[in-house]
């Protein structure tokens, strides 16, 4: 197993994007991520716990050149009531335009899609277009990359919806390994710093409605 750059880092919902907007790009073929996630109560939206922080674990997997998937556990911290195993949001994001020197990568994605008949157990349902167009200013020491997406088609039947609308986002990313980012996820802006240390150890630090902090850090090798 080797360690790789962490060039598409995860966002806090495991998925690769910024903040917490997914992104047109996709991991790398056979790179597996492992990462945890901390949500602030006012972001995360789940069964009924609106005064309760949570915890997710994810696991991401680039299953081909063009797509990902992933697998993430959330919990409520201190939560009184029973819980459960936790929710559960699988993802599958299908890239179907690579970037090239005009067009912008353009991505499939869907996530949070297994529920019960009565809908009551999905929560982040999603289905969204993403478009995402990096620009060089120095080579790979100064990148910004702009970011789109649309999330409002509710393909899926849930009881909440997650990028329920148009969402957009920007990142200037210096010397490889550090990113400012600000984006629209649907509902608020949110503003955030990642930093990729040693090849393969990513943190992004996060404030939602430049407020609440939300973070999530994760670990990346190759198969």
């Amino acid at each position: 197993m080797l360690c790789e750059i962490c060039l598409n880092a995860q966002s806090i919902t495991g998925l690769t994007g910024l903040v917490s907007i997914p992104t047109a790009e996709v991991m790398e073929y056979g790179k597996l991520t492992l990462g945890t996630s901390f949500y602030h109560k006012n972001y995360l939206n789940l069964y009924g716990g609106e005064n309760y922080n949570g915890l997710g674990s994810y696991i991401s997997l680039g299953l081909l050149p063009f797509v990902e998937i992933s697998f993430r556990l959330t919990r409520y911290l201190n939560y009184p009531q029973l819980q459960g195993i936790g929710d559960r949001m699988p993802s599958i994001r299908v890239k179907l335009l690579n970037e090239g020197d005009i067009l912008p990568a353009f991505l499939l994605g869907a996530h949070d899609f297994f529920r019960t008949t009565d809908n009551l157990t999905s929560y982040n349902a999603s289905t969204y277009l993403a478009l995402t167009k990096n620009f060089n200013l120095s080579g790979d020491d100064l990148i910004i990359k702009l970011d789109l997406g649309y999330g409002g088609f509710r393909l899926l039947k849930s009881t909440t919806y997650q990028f329920n609308g148009l969402f957009y986002g920007a990142s200037l990313k210096m010397f490889k390994n550090v990113e400012l980012i600000v984006e629209n996820d649907a509902l608020r802006f949110n503003g955030g710093l990642r930093v990729s240390l040693f090849n393969c150890i990513s943190f992004t630090a996060g404030l939602m409605s430049f407020r609440d902090f939300s973070g999530t850090i994760s670990y990346s090798f190759l198969l």
